[in-house]
């Protein structure tokens, strides 16, 4: 601003209108402008309310700002409070995990340590298993050799068994053991009985 007139550039960015618009107020006498080496020079009077006004929103605008700047401050330091919560949570959090793998890795040579010896137990019985299976053969062995030596031995002659001839009954005994003999009771004996 130069003295007390504006160019036509400064109304435009103080008004912030376009070209056309500034000449349409010129033409409709809204604004007071005057010709000087064929530039618009316009009074600075008629702008006072407009410049008022910016300068109000620009101070308005400061404190604003400011008030910004001020509360960013305050939720940065609170910020600052919650980070710090944050970072030993987390530090708390990092020696828990390490604990956790510390546990986990001794877990983890327990079970390898109990492998080993149930794959050692395993060996050992499967050396035991193979022994056993050798004494097995080895017992096969020998009984298919006896076999076949007691295959190559003599048999004995299997000789005709003689019947014995059957004696001839003599009737005189047969019939004094039954004179001698008393009679077996029977049924008979009892009905006998019954009617005498």
């Amino acid at each position: 601003m130069e003295g007390e007139f504006l160019t036509s550039k400064e109304v435009i960015q103080l008004l912030n209108i376009s070209t056309r618009t500034l000449t349409r107020k010129v033409a409709s006498g809204d604004l007071k402008a005057t010709r000087k080496k064929g530039k618009l020079l316009f009074p600075k009077e008629q702008f006072k309310g407009v410049v008022e006004k910016q300068e109000d929103s620009l101070s308005k605008m400061n404190e604003a700002i400011q008030n910004l700047k001020e509360e960013f401050r305050r939720e940065a330091t609170k910020d600052n409070g919650t980070i710090k919560a944050m970072e030993r949570l987390q530090e708390e959090l990092k020696r828990e995990i390490e604990d956790k793998r510390k546990l986990l890795e001794s877990y983890s040579q327990q079970i390898q340590e109990k492998d080993k010896n149930y794959i050692d137990q395993l060996k050992v019985k499967d050396t035991q298993i193979q022994e056993l299976q050798k004494l097995v053969d080895q017992q096969q062995i020998l009984t298919k050799q006896l076999q076949d030596k007691f295959l190559l031995l003599d048999q004995p002659r299997a000789e005709p068994v003689k019947e014995k001839p059957k004696r001839k009954a003599n009737k005189k005994a047969t019939n004094s053991k039954a004179k001698t003999q008393p009679k077996p009771k029977g049924k008979k004996g009892f009905w006998r009985w019954l009617t005498e």
